[in-house]
């Protein structure tokens, strides 16, 4: 699967749409919120980026999450039309009960191959989210995998950086577990830091976020010139750390 090795996550906002006009990035990640918002506006994934691939992925809050039905999903997908869906999402925490997060688990996994089936008659990649705490958790995953050919799946590592904490030893040792136990392709979602990407094993192919390149661009401020060149030096960073 060809997809960039760095993949900044965006909003609808006017900043950020200037920021992909301007750094002009082969392919975006919008979550799903913004995805329907863009659908109601009558927008499609082309019509609102136009020169670059889209992604999305169904990483959400919680509490809009549980609102949004696979069939739903699929309505909105289906609509926007991206190239790339990361699918279904369902909570996975440690401090949840090893029953919850086996039924969530569970849940995903079923919603990303049924998702699969029902996008199988479109251009849309299907992309599932590998979830799981403990190395156990995750080998249905590969099983599943296995049987419908599929190569690449989503990690989702920015819950182990919310509220000011870091845990970049807990992403290391679930990619290394991985590894060790599959031969799977991840992309990172939540974790653009060339510095971190580094520490990651040769699994991770792609990593798509916001703060990298949020924290180096101010789209409205800068020329395309400007905005280019600081993006590709971050593309740069993020392709050495992660070959």
């Amino acid at each position: 699967m060809n997809i960039p090795y760095c993949i900044p996550r965006v909003e609808p906002g006017h900043a950020h749409k200037e920021f992909v006009e301007k750094a002009n990035p082969d392919m975006v990640m919008v979550n799903l919120i913004t995805a329907r918002r863009l659908v109601k506006r009558e927008e499609t994934a082309e019509s609102f980026f136009p020169s670059t691939d889209v992604m999305v992925t169904s990483t959400i809050p919680d509490n809009k999450l549980e609102l949004i039905s696979w069939e739903k999903e699929k309505e909105i997908i289906t609509s926007f039309n991206p190239s790339y869906h990361l699918p279904t999402d369902y909570p996975v925490y440690a401090d949840q009960s090893e029953e919850t997060r086996k039924e969530n688990i569970e849940k995903c996994l079923n919603g990303s191959v049924w998702m699969k089936k029902k996008l199988s008659d479109t251009d849309i990649t299907i992309i599932p989210l590998l979830k799981g705490i403990k190395p156990r958790e995750r080998r249905v995953y590969y099983q599943v995998m296995k049987e419908i050919d599929q190569e690449l799946v989503g990690y989702y590592a920015a819950q182990h950086f919310t509220n000011g904490g870091n845990n970049i030893t807990a992403v290391e040792e679930q990619l290394e577990s991985i590894n060790t136990h599959s031969d799977l392709d991840i992309l990172v979602i939540g974790l653009l830091s060339p510095n971190y990407l580094e520490r990651l094993p040769d699994n991770v192919i792609a990593a798509s976020g916001k703060y990298q390149w949020r924290s180096r661009i101010t789209p409205t401020k800068e020329t395309s010139l400007e905005v280019r060149e600081t993006f590709n030096d971050l593309e740069q960073s993020v392709n050495q750390a992660i070959k």
